[in-house]
């Protein structure tokens, strides 16, 4: 009974400690008035999303940090934003409320598996010891090792009473030397030289017990480990830190995105550009684009603006996707992202750090297809304290983007087609 509230009490000071360690990863950037609060919501949205499948997929780590950047999105940071409470975003809002009540629902969740992971943890570390006490080794040196200590405690206490001495019996270097001895002689097949035999001391008189505090406190082999584990849970919150998703993309979506937007691309003198969403799931962490979605727009030769982005918004919440990224093409242009897209970026990118930016560029003839992220930390946050405007330049000491790496191209996989322009949502696999 005593082991048990030992484990229990255990487990709950590891809980609390991984709950310290995680806590330092929830911190969410200001909301700007400057900033666009249909982005907020829609961030907000996807960080709950996380959550949801995080939970039911048993990873508490990652359940707990996307809970409460949710909570500390949406509940301390977009409330001061100028327009948080204009009517026109009550809906939003209403659909935030109920989203944040369902997520603090789930903490109980969370916490009683972080505190079923420790229990089954400590109890898991007691088994390995029992099992080494209980070994096949211990059957054969432990009754050795306590004759060979009985005859030369017996000599030892002999030599003082001749002496008169009062202090306590101890084992000395020899007797240490003779036993290990005894022990190697065994194993050869040999028995232990025998010793005569001394006579028997007096027992010292029996001294009070030493009983543990009204208060307690944890046993040697808890406290031995607790170090240890505080070590193993900070590096694990530092590796979530760094840490970036494998994303997942259908080997046939370019091809498809491309064969879409070719009447633009091919439009005179320069083309207009095309743009389409890359909508997908998370599972097993592992970020996988299964819907391509073209939004209405507006585009140029060098330019696309999505419009009506709450139509994409409202398909993607009642479709359970995420947004991981964009892709759009460069028709008289080469393969890179210019100030423009970098910006653009920078909303995918903040709603979502594994957010990919693909680029078409048809008359590059080194490199027609390219995929890109912002670097992190340095390229994201000097575009997000940009406040510039239209092509312009950025500091060029810097590498704001570079080619994403942590990615596969999957061509098992069927992609999803959602045509928004035509002013209805047509759909078909490719």
């Amino acid at each position: 009974m005593s082991v048990r509230l030992d484990v229990e009490r255990e487990a709950e000071k590891r809980v609390i400690l991984r709950r310290e360690e995680l806590n330092k990863l929830c911190v969410v950037r200001d909301v700007r008035s400057s900033d666009s609060l249909s982005k907020a919501f829609q961030r907000a949205y996807q960080i709950y999303r996380q959550c949801q499948v995080y939970v039911v997929e048993r990873d508490y780590d990652h359940a707990y940090i996307f809970l409460w950047l949710l909570v500390e999105l949406y509940k301390k940071k977009m409330p001061l934003h100028r327009d948080f409470y204009h009517i026109k975003y009550e809906k939003d809002r209403r659909r935030l409320d109920a989203k944040c009540r369902d997520a603090l629902g789930l903490l109980d969740r969370i916490l009683d598996g972080m505190l079923a992971e420790e229990r089954q943890h400590l109890l898991d570390e007691t088994d390995d010891d029992q099992h080494i006490l209980d070994g096949p080794h211990a059957v054969e040196i432990v009754p050795v090792l306590t004759k060979a200590d009985a005859v030369s405690s017996s000599l030892t206490m002999r030599l003082q009473a001749l002496k008169g001495e009062k202090s306590p019996p101890r084992v000395d270097r020899t007797a240490k030397e003779k036993a290990f001895s005894a022990i190697r002689l065994k194993s050869q097949g040999y028995e232990p030289i025998p010793v005569a035999p001394a006579p028997i001391p007096r027992p010292p008189a029996p001294t009070r017990p030493a009983y543990p505090s009204v208060h307690g406190s944890s046993p040697a082999w808890l406290n031995a480990d607790i170090q240890l584990r505080r070590s193993s849970i900070h590096d694990k919150a530092m590796k979530m830190r760094e840490e970036v998703r494998m994303m997942s993309i259908p080997s046939s979506l370019v091809a498809e995105f491309t064969q879409l937007a070719e009447p633009n691309t091919l439009l005179p003198p320069h083309g207009v550009e095309t743009c389409g969403i890359l909508a997908g799931t998370l599972k097993d962490q592992e970020l996988s684009i299964t819907t391509l979605v073209i939004p209405k727009q507006q585009g140029s030769s060098d330019t696309c603006t999505m419009t009506h982005e709450e139509e994409l918004f409202e398909f993607c919440i009642e479709h359970d996707l995420l947004t991981l990224g964009w892709i759009h093409t460069h028709p008289s242009q080469t393969c890179f992202l210019s100030s423009v897209d970098i910006h653009t970026q920078c909303g995918f990118q903040a709603m979502l750090s594994e957010a990919i930016a693909i680029v078409v560029a048809p008359r590059d003839t080194k490199k027609n297809i390219g995929v890109f992220r912002l670097t992190m930390p340095h390229g994201l946050e000097l575009i997000q304290n940009c406040n510039l405007t239209g092509f312009h330049e950025h500091p060029s000491n810097i590498e704001i983007y570079s080619d994403a790496v942590q990615l596969r191209w999957d061509s098992n996989r069927a992609c999803k087609v959602v045509d928004m322009r035509k002013g209805m949502v047509q759909q078909r696999f490719v």
